[in-house]
């Protein structure tokens, strides 16, 4: 049976060692959880494809993660509470902004870190938005889902970019169960949903205002 491939790649990165510097944090939450959040969040990717991604201090990282507001000199200014969440750059920009004038929670009630922060990395490490509803990649935000795991066209995605990793016992992820999709569609197709999210061209934006940004990922919440 040949491969479905409802996922869409751009372009990635010519190395598999990667670096990401956080140069700020949302006052919502201490420090040490949401850098937390983030970590995980890279690792949702790094657990199936063979790429490392490493914090550092320093000044020459990869990749730039950041909480902003208003204007903040990218082109695309955050609009507080209730719209534009975060924006990130597909390979080599290596930016992600998430707006500072959102909620951000961990597990609750709000705008859920590690939901949006691993959408985000998608587009970061060059994944384009899916097809398959039942895709992290899939352009529809739902919120936060307990014990979220990775859905097998995210996987099938970041795995054709740069190869299965390779677990102890000389297994690759590719050859490992498959998640199925019911387990963890975060997908709503009520359009009257104010939780609902879709994505025109490279940016997520509510259903009721349709607008394009170009290469860059922005999630929206009415």
């Amino acid at each position: 049976m040949g491969e479905v491939k409802p996922f869409v790649l751009g372009p990635k990165w010519n190395k598999k060692s990667l670096t990401y510097r956080i140069t700020s944090t949302t006052t919502d939450l201490s420090a040490a959880p949401a850098r937390s959040e983030l970590a995980r969040a890279f690792k949702f990717w790094t657990d199936v494809a063979d790429i490392e991604i490493t914090e550092t201090s320093g000044s020459n990282s990869d990749i730039v993660i950041s909480f902003e507001t208003g204007d903040h000199n990218d082109g695309s200014p955050f609009d507080g509470a209730g719209g534009v969440l975060a924006h990130a750059f597909f390979p080599t920009g290596g930016v992600c902004h998430f707006d500072e004038g959102e909620t951000w929670v961990i597990n609750g009630t709000g705008i859920d870190l590690f939901t949006v922060g691993a959408h985000e990395i998608g587009h970061l490490l060059g994944l384009d938005h899916s097809n398959d509803r039942a895709a992290l990649m899939y352009p529809f935000y739902g919120g936060f889902v307990a014990d979220y795991t990775i859905p097998a066209d995210d996987r099938a995605a970041i795995v054709a970019h740069y190869g299965a990793r390779t677990t102890s016992d000389g297994v690759t992820e590719s050859q490992s169960a498959m998640t199925t999709e019911a387990t963890n569609d975060m997908v709503t197709n009520n359009s009257t949903s104010s939780a609902s999210q879709v994505i025109s061209g490279h940016r997520v934006v509510s259903l009721i205002m349709i607008t394009i940004l170009y290469h860059c990922d922005v999630f929206n919440i009415s």
